[in-house]
């Protein structure tokens, strides 16, 4: 693999040494010692909240990188990454992972999934801890796979940000509403001719609901290349960007005020 930056030695090495310290800072597992999977994703997500204090040097080693991500002019693509029939059957490249945490937990989380968007538990995949918490589980939500577990008591809030696409956002969106959901955004036209629609459900993780049918356009679909579109910054956010600037800003763990 060649990097664009490669000449440049010494800046080479001082990112590095960043990077290196990025990931000193996230490591879960120290040299030489060996822990089980649940173990250590427990461990990482409870430590995150305690984390503040060195936050700062990490902060300054992230700088680095949005500027070292410009300078990888010629990257080669990681092989290593599985697509296509290479994958176990129902799954992606990339798949999302929920940390339930509030009314009913995991349990609950799928049940409003299967009543909302359809989902089918993959139930080989069901897996309880020693706490009776459910440590992990598998959804499928039309050919994509989401996994999910109970939060422990002790790990951070982390919401799940997800989205799918559906052929009725109005439809999906009444469910929600009915199961209990705050919904967001009605369904709202958008580019691409795409509807987009967004709820929170009640453990607090947002899903963004495109629409999209026989004549609308996906990013995917357009050229490659940057788009030259660019928001007018005198103009009043709009109803897309106001309504998921809110929700974000105020939201909050299940049972907080936000």
């Amino acid at each position: 693999m060649r990097w664009g930056f490669d000449h440049r030695q010494s800046e080479s090495a001082a990112r590095a040494s960043s990077l290196k310290a990025v990931h000193d800072h996230t490591a879960i597992i120290p040299d030489g010692e060996t822990r089980s999977p649940n173990l250590t994703l427990a461990s990482a997500l409870t430590t995150s909240r305690s984390a503040e204090g060195r936050s700062h040097g990490v902060e300054r080693s992230l700088s680095v990188i949005p500027e070292m991500l410009l300078d990888m002019t010629d990257v080669e693509d990681a092989s290593e990454v599985l697509t296509g029939q290479a994958l176990p059957p129902g799954y992606g490249s990339v798949n999302p992972f929920v940390a339930v945490r509030g009314p009913g937990g995991a349990p609950a989380f799928i049940r409003f999934t299967q009543a909302v968007l359809g989902a089918r538990e993959t139930l080989a995949a069901h897996t309880v801890d020693a706490d009776d918490l459910l440590i992990h589980a598998e959804l499928r939500i039309g050919d994509s796979t989401v996994m999910l577990c109970d939060a422990k008591p002790d790990w951070s809030f982390t919401p799940a940000l997800l989205q799918v696409y559906v052929s009725d956002a109005a439809a999906v969106i009444e469910r929600a509403r009915a199961n209990d959901a705050d919904v967001i955004t009605e369904p709202t036209d958008f580019h691409g001719q795409q509807r987009l629609a967004r709820f929170q459900d009640p453990w607090h993780n947002i899903w963004w609901v495109f629409e999209y049918g026989p004549t609308s356009v996906a990013p995917s679909q357009g050229p490659d290349e940057l788009p030259r579109w660019r928001p007018d910054p005198l103009a009043p956010p709009s109803y897309v960007h106001r309504t998921i600037d809110a929700a974000l800003t105020t939201l909050g763990s299940p049972g907080t005020d936000g």
